[in-house]
């Protein structure tokens, strides 16, 4: 049969449980939320935070998951840091307002604000870290880019030099053409002369007809007119 704890077990099992620096710090992430691990509390707008992350990837242009997951680290540093640089800049003025004069300042708001600085510094160191690891592979992609734009230069380069190779290929194809047909023509108007003067020399040479020679013949009426003149005087 099982038996109800003592009351004197229940408040060392408490003790043991409550951890008096944890419960600060969520008392202290509540009232300033310089150390909450949410990403959003109270005051703050997530728009601008979705705004952020937008830009941050347009800009590093991760390429695989972990370059991602890098880059979303360092946008949650980015806006951590800007959460706790806020609390550290409102705490201050506080303090200069409830008493402008530092030596009225007692050793509890030093150590008020030496914690926030001690904050501040954190969130730089971790948003360094984040960022170094995003421009090491920003930079290794960037080489990348970079030669694959050299290689697409270089492939451009040759392709240009191929199509002129082509080009002149296919010129000197036209021009041995043109050629060979040039030296066919030549070579038939040459076939032609000798069969012609061949054809020239073999038939016989025909002798063309000579015109008659014109009858010349004195006039008639020079000798027939005194034998007129005789043949009357005659009859006379």
């Amino acid at each position: 049969m099982a038996t109800a704890p003592s009351p004197a077990a229940a408040p060392k099992a408490h003790s043991e449980s409550f951890n008096p620096s944890t419960a600060q710090t969520r008392l202290n992430s509540l009232q300033h939320g310089a150390t909450s691990k949410q990403l959003f509390i109270p005051g703050e707008n997530p728009e601008a935070f979705l705004s952020m992350l937008q830009e941050n990837f347009h800009y590093y242009k991760p390429l695989t998951e972990q370059q991602a997951a890098l880059v979303e680290d360092a946008t949650i540093a980015h806006w951590h840091l800007a959460r706790v640089q806020h609390v550290h800049n409102e705490n201050e003025f506080n303090h200069y307002t409830a008493k402008p004069e530092i030596v009225d300042w007692t050793d509890q708001d030093m150590d008020r604000l030496n914690k926030f600085d001690r904050y501040k510094t954190q969130a730089e160191r971790s948003l360094q870290r984040a960022l170094a690891n995003v421009l090491a592979f920003h930079k290794e992609n960037i080489r990348s880019r970079q030669w694959q734009q050299l290689h697409e230069l270089r492939k451009q380069k040759f392709d240009i030099q191929r199509e002129r190779f082509e080009l002149a290929k296919a010129r000197e194809a036209r021009l041995a053409a043109k050629s060979q047909t040039r030296e066919k023509g030549v070579a038939n108007n040459t076939d032609n002369e000798i069969r012609f003067a061949k054809n020239a020399f073999s038939s016989p040479q025909k002798n063309t007809p000579e015109s008659p020679e014109p009858n010349i013949r004195p006039a008639a009426s020079a000798q027939t007119a005194p034998n007129a003149e005789t043949s009357e005087e005659l009859l006379q």
